[in-house]
């Protein structure tokens, strides 16, 4: 169905990518199974569609790019299945498309009792992370205790490594947190830190990255189709 589905759009997909959807389709069928859903409960009319388009972007569901998320819809009464980026899956995308050279990244989240340090490097107008020493006495797992994050991508220039840092706020991961789209807030709850690494990635593209980032014009519908869930900047979502 992906294959005709690839076809319909004329967005034929490659060896490669149907290897992709292979182990997206595999992925999605073990969630259900290992949930005890009968698939007559399971709304699966986009499925084929996002599996489509994360393997055309090349994205790898065994190597932690994505994840399936399945939950309950009100109005329908059955379980809809929504394939995921993980942070590790905007990252990917970063180092494809920046037009600057992204050797590494390294982030982390802020918890309550952490030493955490910034400077300003006014040869470059960057304030880089310079401390960051945690506190190991507290749950760093769970949300009340998370203050902040940060997602530093490391850039050659001119020979040298720089810190393209952003740093996000509490205000920041409570927003993304309002407008996951359920009042359980599953992932959140079994996956903190996850969850918040991934705000902080979305942070490190949306706001210091994006002007140097080039998608593939073959490739902007199939991405367009994938950046709606962390779009908490929109006050109608976040309620």
């Amino acid at each position: 169905q992906v294959e005709q589905f690839a076809s319909i759009e004329n967005t034929p997909l490659t060896k490669k990518e149907m290897t992709y959807a292979s182990d997206i389709v595999m992925a999605v069928i073990k969630k259900v199974e290992e949930s005890k859903v009968s698939w007559n409960d399971v709304d699966v009319k986009d499925v084929v569609g996002q599996i489509k388009r994360y393997a055309r972007l090349g994205l790898s569901i065994s190597e932690n790019e994505l994840y399936v998320d399945m939950r309950n819809n009100g109005k329908t009464g059955k379980k809809e299945i929504n394939i995921k980026k993980q942070y590790q899956g905007i990252e990917k995308e970063l180092i494809k498309w920046c037009s600057k050279k992204i050797v590494r990244f390294y982030g982390d989240i802020i918890c309550t009792g952490d030493t955490f340090e910034t400077e300003i490097d006014f040869k470059s107008g960057i304030e880089n992370v310079v401390k960051h020493k945690k506190n190991l006495d507290i749950d760093r797992n769970k949300l009340d205790n998370i203050t902040g994050a940060y997602k530093i991508a490391y850039i050659e220039e001119n020979g040298k490594l720089v810190q393209y840092p952003v740093i996000v706020d509490r205000n920041r991961i409570m927003r993304a947190y309002n407008a996951s789209p359920t009042n359980e807030k599953p992932i959140w709850k079994a996956d903190t830190q996850r969850m918040v690494s991934k705000t902080a990635s979305w942070c490190l593209y949306n706001y210091v990255l994006k002007p140097f980032v080039n998608i593939p014009i073959e490739l902007k519908e199939d991405w367009a189709k994938t950046q709606d869930e962390m779009n908490f900047d929109s006050i109608a979502e976040a309620e």
